[in-house]
């Protein structure tokens, strides 16, 4: 499973503007790629959970990397040409925060961990691949599974 702020991010902002005029192609996967190597780099040190009760603080700490990084990419203006692709991107990245958060409240509850995080992979894997899928066609290899 993958897991993939504040004044770090205030350079991104100026960058990436209010998102109102469509970026280039180009202009699109270096600020893609920008947000989601800021991602991967707090997702890499989150250490890997040794027991299930680790797991809930594992997918928080993953969430709260994934969540800004949900926020930025929605902000990007794609040129048309590429605005459905980038928009299944978005779709998927989205359902993938959207299953990590539901399972998180699931295990806040005091849900089955086992049975939590094997619903979680089984959600989680046709996202990501729509998602990657979608990366891959925009040539952004930073915002794929990680």
């Amino acid at each position: 499973m993958k897991v993939r702020t504040g004044l770090a991010a205030l350079p991104l902002v100026a960058l990436i503007g209010c998102g109102s005029a469509p970026l280039s192609a180009a202009e699109l996967r270096q600020q893609a790629t920008s947000i989601c190597s800021r991602a991967d780099r707090q997702i890499a040190v989150i250490p890997t959970p040794a027991n299930q009760s680790a797991g809930n603080a594992f997918l928080k700490r993953g969430i709260s990397a994934l969540d800004p990084e949900l926020g930025d990419l929605k902000a990007l203006t794609p040129p048309a040409d590429e605005a459905v692709v980038y928009q299944a991107a978005i779709k998927a990245l989205s359902g993938e925060l959207d299953a990590l958060h539901s399972a998180v409240s699931k295990l806040d509850q005091g849900a089955d961990p086992v049975k939590t995080f094997r619903s979680l992979q089984d959600a989680l894997g046709p996202l990501e691949t729509d998602a990657d899928n979608a990366w891959r066609a925009l040539g952004v290899s930073a915002c794929l599974s990680r």
